[in-house]
């Protein structure tokens, strides 16, 4: 059976006194009909990816909407034929997106939002600054052509890096995201530190690549699921498995140096020297008795010479 993977994110000030009342029914709805993912609320708002059938998904959009009190919610749709996520979970969070900084979030649903066909024209100015606020890991697997990569490991590290950058603050700037909701915050620790012309993709690359595949943006789009990432069409990808270590992008062949059970590892890891098809088999190997250490470290040696990224 197919099913819709659908994403959503809001900010909307929510009473903090209402939201284990939000949560109830939304766990509510998921117990008795199926629906699994993950849901994140603050007293900012929702963000939300979750999946389940298409009827499913269809009655869940009308249930958002009515618990939030709004009709205009965009949605992100995608379909896989394996279920990606294992439960439907709630958290209650300070923020919906981690910057670090509670007090900055949007006040109005717009701000210097391109849809996919300005930005796609955008990009392509040779003049503009494109910025990639995602993590390392996501950027090594696809990104914008022209895009500058701050090799950032958590969002919060974000204000910092703009501020060593050196971008002029009157450079054109063009910032993108996954599904948009990094840039809402982006957009305003840049505007914060003096930027005047930052524009912001809507609905991030998975908005960009419903209307415009294989064009701007190259490789693959990295998804926080267990369909690790999604290709240019937006199925499920073929290329990466998640790194049993680490949780990023994998696709580099192993044999365990443990077991010798075939595995795949991500190149941090590969590069590391983390040879081993889980972490209980890489526990097992760092502490193995004196006669069987060594055993493994040479057999460890062994399947890294003969292994290469795939």
């Amino acid at each position: 059976m197919e099913l819709c993977i659908t994403s959503c994110y809001r900010f909307t000030p929510l009473k903090l006194e209402n939201l284990p009342i939000l949560s109830q029914r939304l766990e509510d709805f998921a117990a008795h009909s199926g629906l699994r993912g993950l849901c994140l609320l603050g007293t900012e708002g929702i963000n939300l990816t979750v999946s389940g059938a298409t009827s499913v998904i269809a009655e869940f959009k009308g249930l958002l909407g009515e618990v939030l009190e709004l009709n205009d919610l965009q949605f992100k749709d995608s379909t896989a034929s394996k279920q990606p996520f294992l439960i439907f979970k709630v958290k209650v969070k300070d923020e919906i997106v981690t910057l670090g900084r509670p007090d900055l979030a949007p006040t109005s649903p717009v701000n210097s939002h391109l849809s996919p066909a300005e930005w796609h024209q955008a990009v392509q100015d040779p003049e503009a600054v494109v910025i990639d606020t995602r993590n390392d890991y996501e950027v090594d697997i696809g990104k914008f052509k022209t895009a500058i990569d701050f090799r950032t490991k958590e969002f919060r590290e974000f204000p910092e890096a703009v501020r060593n950058s050196g971008i002029a603050k009157d450079k054109k700037v063009l910032m993108y995201c996954t599904g948009g909701i990094r840039c809402e915050k982006a957009i305003l620790a840049m505007q914060e530190q003096g930027y005047k012309n930052v524009f912001q993709l809507d609905g991030g690359i998975l908005n960009y690549l419903k209307d415009f595949p294989r064009a701007e943006f190259e490789g693959e789009c990295f998804v926080f699921d267990y369909r690790v990432s999604v290709d240019q069409d937006l199925a499920p990808t073929q290329k990466y498995l998640l790194c049993p270590h680490c949780g990023q992008p994998a696709n580099i062949k192993i044999e365990c140096g443990q077991c010798t059970t075939a595995a795949t590892i991500c190149p941090s890891c590969y590069k590391d020297g983390t040879l081993t098809c889980s972490k209980n088999c890489a526990h097992h190997m760092s502490i193995g008795s004196a006669s069987a250490k060594p055993h493994s470290q040479e057999l460890a040696k062994r399947r890294k010479k003969s292994s290469s990224p795939a």
